[in-house]
């Protein structure tokens, strides 16, 4: 539940801020690592003083408990916003990069770079997966839904940021964000 919060908190803040700063990929790169440090570290705290207080008073092994999961859960949701914000970093400046091509290249020049580029992504999500379902730690149920959501959201952003204009891009997959995670994530 925790990072499907954190989740839908970074997808959503990456579209609402990618509409002001589209031309300055970094900047928006920088202040998403930010603020998925910044949610990371506010959703764990507040998860780690509901698990303390109750029994704070009564054994302080519930304080070394909630700590460990205060620092495990800060980890694992930092770890998975990272990546994501990697994963639209990138599928953003590129898509941007093919976007204008398009504008000022023929389609047929165009073309063995937008191919290239769709299957090296897809490539790189699936390599990444399968080595990150393959960790000790990890909840292989919750990230093989993770993965067929962000699969489901790429490919629908895809076509919608090839095929309309950028203002309709920007409100569609805003919603996306959220009807992806609702109905994908467990």
């Amino acid at each position: 539940m925790l990072s499907l919060m954190l989740v839908s908190i970074q997808v959503s803040s990456f579209f609402s801020s990618s509409f002001f700063l589209s031309f300055f990929p970094i900047p928006l790169f920088i202040y998403f690592t930010l603020t998925s440090f910044f949610h990371s570290f506010f959703l764990s705290y507040s998860l780690f003083l509901s698990f303390t207080l109750p029994f704070s008073f009564f054994h302080t092994t519930f304080f070394f408990l909630s700590s460990f999961l205060f620092l495990s859960s800060f980890f694992f949701s930092f770890f998975l916003s990272f990546f994501l914000s990697f994963c639209l970093f990138t599928l953003f400046f590129f898509l941007s990069l093919i976007r204008f091509l398009f504008h000022f290249f023929p389609f047929f020049l165009c073309y063995p770079f937008f191919v290239s580029f769709f299957f090296l992504f897809l490539l790189f999500l699936v390599f990444f997966f399968f080595i990150f379902l393959h960790l000790p730690f990890v909840d292989r149920s919750f990230t093989f839904h993770f993965f067929l959501s962000f699969l489901l959201f790429f490919f629908i952003l895809f076509f919608i940021f090839l095929y309309s204009s950028f203002i309709y891009f920007y409100l569609i997959s805003f919603i996306l964000s959220f009807l992806c995670l609702y109905f994908f994530l467990p």
